[in-house]
């Protein structure tokens, strides 16, 4: 992300991604270098969108050892030093006719994760990118459906305006029957289709939610067991054979830094997940009635365009009583085929059985952690160590009361 020389805002970022341009307009640098990174986590297959995560990705090591995690003590300090502004560029002037443009909540949510958490943004990319996928996927599926139906709807009225503009067949009943047997037999192979495609889409969108469910399961194990490795090193340190160097204690704060500081990058996992799902829900919502209106309009339309072309010839053709049959025919069957084509291909539930239930895997979720009964009980048992040292050197009986 560049800015502008002299202009506190970022220019705008453009991306060309498989032949199409890809805008970031937003004001949030951060966000839009992991949306910049969230597309390259995309592929395809079977011309449906998919998740494409490289064996090679550069995932950011998690390291163990005290001199390594040293490292993290920035990122540590800029967690808990972070000021929180009410609204960031709250005088920033907005386009009233470009909603998408607009700053909200969850935007503003997400930037502040990103600056709080930056060594967790590869994860969030991979979240990202399977927003993307299912954008992806819900506009090729729609517009698949809409050409299917499209076609169907035609192919059922061609025998009603062959017949109409071709008065020679209306006498040939067998060419009538096999103009309609033709053209109930395209519609039939083209519902055969969109079955085909929509079982495509459901095992790319498991392939999908089991892909991210994976990633997001490995990366909160992971930042788990470091906290509880952490916490027992704590307790470990106090078996050190040199008591007389006070190092150790400084190590046991260390120590304690980590296990404040890694559930919560956990949790901002969890949050960031819960934005791009509130995304995803949106956008369902608003793609379906994209779908059932441009749906609605094709039923609509081509009958009608078939029943005017077929009106302008009518007067010079005879058997008009069977082509106005055969478009009766051709409107009902075409209706019946819209409504094939508007049912759902892809839905929320959909997507929340591919993710799983406990998209973060079992006992890795903040809430497993259970962070503060741990911080209260090692913070006990460092005080009982102190009450039962103090009591062994004759604290109780030599104390003043």
């Amino acid at each position: 992300m560049k800015w502008a020389p002299g202009n506190r805002e970022p220019v705008n970022l453009y991306l060309t991604v498989q032949g199409t341009m890809t805008t970031f307009p937003d004001i949030t640098p951060k966000s839009a270098e992991r949306k910049k990174r969230a597309l390259r986590h995309l592929g395809r297959a079977q011309t449906f969108a998919t998740l494409d995560i490289a064996q090679d990705d550069p995932a950011q090591a998690e390291p163990i050892e005290l001199d390594a995690t040293r490292a993290f003590e920035t990122d540590i300090d800029n967690y808990y030093r972070f000021p929180i502004d009410y609204a960031p560029y709250f005088d920033r002037r907005w386009n009233l006719l470009s909603p998408s443009k607009w700053l909200y909540f969850i935007d503003i949510n997400d930037e502040v994760i990103e600056k709080k958490f930056p060594r967790d943004q590869d994860m969030r990319s991979i979240i990202t990118a399977f927003r993307y996928s299912i954008i992806r996927n819900r506009r090729h599926i729609i517009a698949l459906k809409r050409a299917t139906q499209a076609l169907g709807l035609a192919a059922l009225l061609v025998p009603a305006l062959l017949l109409a503009y071709v008065p020679g067949l209306a006498g040939n009943m067998m060419a009538a029957a096999g103009l309609g047997l033709g053209a109930l037999l395209i519609a039939v192979l083209l519902g055969a289709y969109q079955y085909m495609r929509d079982s495509q889409l459901k095992s790319v969108l498991e392939r999908n939610g089991r892909t991210l469910a994976s990633k997001i399961q490995d990366r909160a194990n992971d930042l788990n067991r470091h906290f509880l490795e952490f916490f027992a090193r704590i307790d470990r340190e106090e078996l050190n054979d040199n008591m007389v160097d006070p190092e150790w204690t400084h190590r046991s704060a260390w120590w304690m830094k980590l296990c404040m500081w890694y559930p919560r990058r956990i949790e901002s996992i969890e949050m960031f997940l819960q934005s791009e799902m509130q995304r995803t829900r949106i956008y369902m919502l608003r793609s379906a009635w994209i779908g059932y209106g441009s749906a609605f309009l094709l039923v609509l339309m081509i009958p009608l365009a078939a029943l005017l072309a077929i009106s302008l010839k009518m007067p010079l053709a005879g058997g008009s009583a069977l082509v106005w049959m055969l478009w009766l025919a051709g409107t009902v069957a075409g209706g019946l085929l819209t409504l094939y084509s508007i049912r759902t291909s892809m839905g929320l539930k959909d997507i929340a059985e591919a993710i799983g239930k406990e998209p973060l895997g079992h006992q890795s979720r903040f809430a497993d952690i259970d962070l503060h009964n741990k911080l209260a009980g090692q913070i006990r048992r460092d005080k009982e160590g102190l009450r039962q040292a103090n009591l062994r050197g004759g604290y109780g009986e030599n104390r003043r009361h």
